[in-house]
């Protein structure tokens, strides 16, 4: 299938109720999907998108993120079509916002971000663990994100 594409304030969200978007999107290092998104697992994990435009320089992407990181501070470094762009301070099992800057050279963009982790951790050691061999190793939950009007941000 080809991949989910967003447009100008639009939005790709993950979830049981989303399989086309997760299908197409989650390229490599996620969990199955709960309710609410996906979970990393491991210590890289990849997306795959298309971004429409046509018109806009830049868009600037709003990640909705769930950290794990009960022992210590979660980084998350990210990778922008191979290229280091970021690095986001994950907090524990509380939702946060994180906002990405795409360039855009022409219509209709295959984007790439890679995600890579400090600190995964396993469920098994804190007795979250849904059985007694899962060895998922946790780091960030992805909810989603959208593509936003930079001037509406701190409004």
């Amino acid at each position: 299938a080809p991949p989910a594409s967003i447009a100008p304030s639009g939005s790709i969200r993950f979830g049981a109720k989303r399989p086309h978007q997760s299908c197409t999107t989650l390229i490599d290092g996620w969990d199955w999907q709960q309710p609410w998104g996906t979970w990393s697992v491991g210590d890289t994990a990849s997306l795959r998108f298309q971004i429409q435009s046509d018109a806009h320089q830049q868009a600037q992407l709003l990640f909705h993120i769930l950290g794990f990181s009960p022992l210590s501070q979660q980084k998350a470094w990210v990778f922008l079509n191979g290229a280091y762009v970021d690095e986001w301070h994950l907090p524990h099992e509380h939702q946060a916002t994180f906002e990405l800057q795409v360039p855009l050279a022409g219509t209709d963009e295959l984007v790439e971000i890679d995600f890579y982790f400090s600190n995964p951790h396993a469920l098994a050691w804190f007795d979250k663990a849904t059985n007694p061999i899962d060895a998922r190793r946790l780091s960030m939950g992805l909810l989603g994100f959208q593509w936003i009007d930079p001037s509406t941000v701190n409004e």
